[in-house]
């Protein structure tokens, strides 16, 4: 029993993309809004951008794996949620090397945005697995 790939997953790419744009507007706004546009070591667009991208491939391996008609999917989704870990561990690191700049409005915006990411992966990820069994 094969997954059929089609417009879902084609409508799952549009409603990510637009859901990110979405959020990416309204968090920029609220943020120069609250902080009068003060600088940060990683910007808005970066830290969307890579949750964005992070969310698409592992979203796209685990479609790919159920297209490929494997429904025990749950120890490719730890595998990638630990690489995607050790990717933010990467990504965030040149805040821990910097003695000068003050860098927990940097983590507090990555993490708003991680953990929004993060229930959009789970959330499409059921959305699959349930048209896969049915």
């Amino acid at each position: 029993m094969a997954f059929k790939i089609g417009g879902r997953v084609i409508s799952f790419l549009i409603l990510l993309t637009l859901a990110s744009l979405f959020l990416f507007t309204i968090h920029f706004l609220l943020y120069n809004k609250i902080f009068h546009n003060r600088p940060l070591f990683l910007s808005i667009l970066e830290i969307y951008c890579f949750n964005f991208l992070a969310t698409l491939i592992l979203c796209l391996l685990v479609i790919y794996r159920l297209w490929l008609g494997k429904i025990n999917i749950l120890t490719l989704f730890i595998a990638l949620t630990l690489l995607k870990m050790f990717a933010v561990l990467l990504f965030l690191y040149p805040l821990t090397t910097t003695d000068m700049y003050e860098s927990k409005l940097d983590i507090i915006n990555f993490f708003i945005s991680y953990f929004i990411f993060l229930i959009c992966e789970i959330l499409s990820i059921r959305y699959f697995l349930q048209n896969y069994l049915r």
